[in-house]
């Protein structure tokens, strides 16, 4: 599952940077979700779009933006994205987005960030944030 929601999105990819970030704007929450990954992967190789992807992901919009059921958001996929393809400077401000991330939507990032295998502890600086779920 996480090469699919993670992986590269060969249309996205093929659009240039200046096309991506309008279609941050779109009313599709898809195709925000797909422009806003692509961005994220392209940050490596310009880090000067990095300000830009971190502020899509902290707008609210996007926060509450589900696009698989009631828990992962448009915020969500840019979130895992930058952190797995961004550069170390991009992991330091996501650290921080992090930390004041409003629950209860901070618990479903860090439930999908551990379902693509991202590492909480590393993710959140913190070795027990993610809550245990008693069955």
């Amino acid at each position: 599952m996480r090469d699919e929601i993670l992986g590269r999105d060969k249309e996205f990819d093929s659009l240039s940077t200046e096309y991506l970030l309008k279609l941050l704007h779109s009313n599709s929450r898809l195709n925000r979700a797909r422009a806003l990954s692509a961005l994220a992967h392209r940050s490596s190789q310009e880090e000067a779009i990095t300000p830009q992807v971190l502020n899509v992901i902290t707008e609210s919009k996007n926060r509450e933006a589900r696009l698989l059921g009631s828990t992962i958001s448009v915020s969500h996929i840019g979130f895992a994205t930058l952190w797995e393809f961004g550069l170390p400077n991009a992991r330091e401000s996501l650290r921080r987005l992090l930390q004041d991330w409003p629950e209860p939507d901070r618990t479903d990032l860090l439930w999908f960030l551990k379902s693509q295998s991202i590492s909480i502890e590393e993710a959140s600086g913190a070795k027990n944030a993610f809550p245990t779920v008693q069955s």
